[in-house]
């Protein structure tokens, strides 16, 4: 849902005032500002707009939940991780959390299993690839240390999306290698953070729903 405005100015000669008329378009449908008693209305009448509307209003559409569906997804995505990250840390005793050193084989059947295998896809951000680090070794002729960073963005079946940076590093191989393996560990780590990053939203909306939040646009 696009929001796009145009101005138009005209201009009274006789009092020297300039005057403003703002049109304002939701998709295909034009909303006009008209006027009542207590001044200005805004059409359409947001009061009920569901957490979606308001979201693609206030430009949230990017990094909140789009609707019920992720949140319910979202939260069972979380509650998979937690299980393999504890099974994890009972293999290791006395290393904490693990759930970012799961491998990212356990992370996509943990998001097959919760958003189900169709409704999610992602993408490298087109030309956010960058080299970090670009430096012969000291090891070995031939052979550089290479750090690369790039965006990956994550999309789920109800629009949500997030975009987070992914980094990949190599060392003391070939050139032809090295870019290689720094982007694909580099895609690797950015699609890993898009997903816990998924559990970041989650925390921060059911706040928001708690503190009533959303509410405050419905008036």
């Amino acid at each position: 849902m696009s929001l796009t405005s145009c101005q138009q100015y005209s201009l009274d000669r006789t009092s020297k005032q300039s005057t403003t008329v703002e049109k304002y378009q939701f998709g295909d449908q034009d909303a006009d500002i008209k006027p009542t008693q207590g001044g200005l209305q805004w059409f359409p009448d947001t009061s009920m707009w569901n957490i979606e509307d308001i979201q693609r209003e206030l430009g949230h559409m990017t990094f909140k939940p789009a609707s019920k569906w992720s949140v319910d997804r979202i939260s069972r995505f979380f509650s998979l991780i937690e299980r393999k990250s504890i099974e994890l840390q009972q293999s290791r005793p006395g290393f904490g959390h693990q759930y970012q050193k799961l491998p990212i084989s356990t992370v996509l059947n943990c998001a097959n299993t919760a958003f189900g295998f169709c409704n999610w896809s992602s993408e490298v951000v087109p030309g956010s690839g960058k080299l970090v680090k670009y430096a012969k070794s000291d090891d070995a002729e031939q052979c550089y240390n290479v750090d690369y960073e790039l965006k990956i963005r994550l999309i789920l079946k109800d629009g949500t999306t997030l975009t987070r940076n992914g980094t990949g590093s190599a060392r003391s191989l070939p050139l032809s290698q090295e870019f290689s393996k720094c982007r694909k560990e580099a895609m690797t780590n950015g699609l890993k953070n898009c997903f816990y990053s998924l559990i970041g939203l989650l925390v921060d909306y059911e706040g928001k729903v708690k503190d009533g939040y959303y509410d405050r646009y419905k008036s």
